[in-house]
């Protein structure tokens, strides 16, 4: 068998839970509290990702979802439901701007 490796850990922003960053020959994978939340393996852990960071913010009315940054893409944006898909931090301030113009 393939050994496990530990590529790294951290916090939660909120501190509640331990994320880490496993390896495992070609394939890697993410841990939440020792539950597998992401991997290079298995597909549809998007939505439980989306799950878990939208959850602070599903009560309110008008909130948005951007994402993005090197690791994303567009594709992954509409899986998830994101309002909008932005390259670098530039785009999502301008876009931060277009959708707060239109919420009025």
């Amino acid at each position: 068998m393939i050994p496990l490796k530990l590529i790294g850990r951290a916090l939660t922003p909120d501190k509640s839970a331990e994320l880490q960053l496993h390896q495992r020959g070609a394939d890697f994978f993410i841990l939440l509290d020792g539950k597998e939340l992401m991997s290079s393996r298995k597909h549809g852990s998007e939505e439980a990702l989306a799950e878990l960071a939208c959850a602070p913010i599903a009560g309110r009315a008008k909130a948005r979802v951007l994402v993005g940054g090197a690791p994303l893409n567009e594709e992954f944006a509409a899986s998830i439901g994101a309002d909008a898909y932005c390259r670098d931090a530039a785009v999502a301030v301008d876009t931060a701007k277009e959708l707060l113009a239109q919420a009025g």
